[in-house]
């Protein structure tokens, strides 16, 4: 029998394959298998996935940071536990407030990292004058990191802060947008966290008002992970690919397979992913009512030139509690009432979360409501009736933070992998047929493209 291996100057391995091929199973197997020297460090979205590494890896005695033994601080029990050289699983949010100090620990210690998909590297720092301009995966992401920092002061930077910062050269901008502390005085408090975040190389403000975090990139450069191994499907396409050709991480893309009763991994390859499409696009019946399709629609002004946002967050916005986004609403229950058997217990349903309870009508509930983003967990893998009303493109500031280094992000192979990553949640991972009712034009097209195996352009 053929073996495969890893490379052993890959270091950071990402496992890119499609949803429910093992790519969990495989981790869990692997650190199972590892060595009493090889310490781990595995960190997850969901609580739930929490406690599946510590059932399934019953000899390591993973342990989960908590407030008790951290007195009142997840992050601080975290440092303890690395200190002491602990197994440790913990959830993208805490991990996300790595600390310096945290860092120095993992550099004399020898820990291997799995992150289980991707989480979130770059994000707009928050100024109190621009929070509606966030959209609603950053601001579910700054309430994760407040909740895991909460026994700190929360520093909310205005307008005229920066105004103050910028004019008496306290903060400097470089050449690319890298902002440039220049005080040694310690009595600015209130600007000690915008004043770390720049003395560590992670913050930038563009076109003169737009402060930008970048997660500190030194946690996936050598010398602080002996190994990382990264878990999710589609890997390019997303924004932690994106930041590490920013900032020149190399990783190797692997693909994961079962191989009689063992899990393993190989070389990347999409053999495999092609025949999974062809098995799965006949289980996926898209819902094609132009009646119902139509307030998705991509439309073209007076000179012909498409309009495609129909469905995105700025269209939400500007149609809230207006006649469409109530013809919005009717037809989701148009939808389940005659396309589907409108059981409750099978239903899932998403849509920008500030605007939930204005579209959810009498057929839907707050119980079968997921977010866009959701990943990694199987707690809807029982749901057959989906609903996904939106059209998702990035945050406009993740492109001009990109294009300081002329750095593309092709939108439609964004929006794909979200859909897919948002329906691979539902029945359909367990190969049962799902309805599902898409009624914007570019998400549904592109959706078709990519199951059938079709270059993916809108």
């Amino acid at each position: 029998m053929e073996e495969f291996t890893t490379n052993k100057n890959d270091r950071i391995i990402v496992i890119d394959s499609p949803c429910g091929f093992g790519k969990t199973s495989y981790a869990i197997q692997a650190i199972n298998e590892s060595s009493d020297d090889e310490k781990i460090i595995y960190i997850t979205p969901y609580l739930t996935e929490v406690s599946r590494i510590i059932e399934q890896c019953p000899d390591k005695h993973f342990v989960q940071p908590n407030t008790g033994e951290g007195k009142g601080s997840k992050a601080k029990h975290l440092l303890l536990l690395v200190q002491q050289e602990r197994n440790i699983v913990s959830t993208h949010a805490l991990f996300m407030n790595i600390s310096e100090e945290l860092i120095n620990a993992l550099r004399l210690s020898n820990y291997t990292l799995y992150l289980d998909e991707v989480f979130e590297t770059i994000g707009s720092y928050n100024i109190s004058d621009d929070e509606n301009k966030e959209n609603d995966e950053e601001k579910e992401s700054k309430d994760n990191r407040r909740k895991y920092n909460s026994e700190e002061s929360e520093e909310i930077i205005n307008k005229n802060d920066m105004n103050i910062l910028l004019s008496t050269n306290l903060m400097n901008i470089d050449e690319n947008y890298l902002v440039r502390w220049s005080s040694e005085d310690n009595t600015l408090s209130k600007y000690e966290n915008l004043k770390n975040l720049s003395e560590r190389r992670s913050l930038y403000l563009i076109d003169g008002g737009l402060l930008i975090w970048s997660f500190p990139v030194e946690v996936f450069r050598e010398g602080i992970f002996t190994n990382i191994y990264i878990l999710t499907y589609r890997f390019d396409s997303q924004i932690q690919a994106l930041y590490y050709k920013y900032y020149d991480i190399t990783y190797t893309k692997y693909c994961v397979f079962k191989n009689e009763d063992k899990y393993e991994i190989k070389i990347y390859n999409n053999i495999k992913e092609k025949e999974w499409k062809s098995k799965i696009k006949e289980k996926i019946h898209i819902i094609e009512d132009p009646k119902l399709n139509k307030i998705g629609d991509v439309y073209y002004d007076a000179q012909n030139r498409p309009y495609k946002s129909a469905l995105s967050l700025n269209w939400y916005k500007n149609n809230k509690n207006s006649e469409t986004m109530k013809k919005l609403s009717n037809n989701i229950s148009n939808y389940y009432r005659h396309h589907t058997s409108n059981k409750s217990v099978l239903k899932l349903w998403t849509c920008f979360k500030s605007y939930k309870s204005i579209i959810k009508g009498k057929n839907l509930s707050d119980d079968s409501w997921t977010a866009i983003n959701v990943r990694a967990t199987n707690e809807y893998r029982d749901k057959t009736l989906l609903c996904y009303p939106v059209n998702r493109f990035t945050n406009p500031f993740l492109n001009k933070f990109f294009a300081i280094k002329n750095i593309e992000l092709n939108q439609d192979e964004y929006a794909v992998t979200e859909i897919i990553q948002w329906i691979w949640r539902s029945a359909i991972r367990e190969m049962q047929d799902i309805t599902i009712y898409i009624p914007s034009q570019r998400m549904r097209t592109l959706l078709k493209k990519f199951l059938n195996d079709e270059n993916i352009y809108f």
